[in-house]
């Protein structure tokens, strides 16, 4: 499974993968994601390699220089962790709709 195909399901259902609505639960489980991914030596995807933009297109997007992730960076500008996740597929779909094109996947 693709990476923008498992965060659709994940925004579609978020208890089911994270438990709770939680940005940092979200973080830790697609490190896990990726985690299994290199332990298995599943090759890199296009769409693999435009998610890993997103870090610093979070960064400009909230003119910050920091090694903080892209989760503690959206949590920070969030009222609570539930706040932060939609905020964090808000975000997404911004940052899609400028690097990922369904034609190019």
């Amino acid at each position: 499974m693709e990476i923008f195909e498992l965060l659709d399901k994940i925004r579609n259902r978020p208890g089911l993968y994270l438990g709770t609505n939680s940005i940092e639960r979200l973080a830790a489980f697609l490190n896990g994601y990726y985690f299994c991914r290199k332990s298995f030596e599943f090759p890199s995807s296009k769409q693999d390699q435009i998610w890993f933009a997103f870090q610093k297109w979070v960064q400009k997007k909230y003119s910050i220089r920091t090694s903080q992730s892209w989760s503690q960076i959206i949590l920070f500008f969030s009222i609570d962790e539930s706040e932060a996740l939609e905020n964090f597929f808000r975000h997404l779909e911004e940052f899609k709709n400028e690097h990922y094109h369904l034609d190019d996947s």
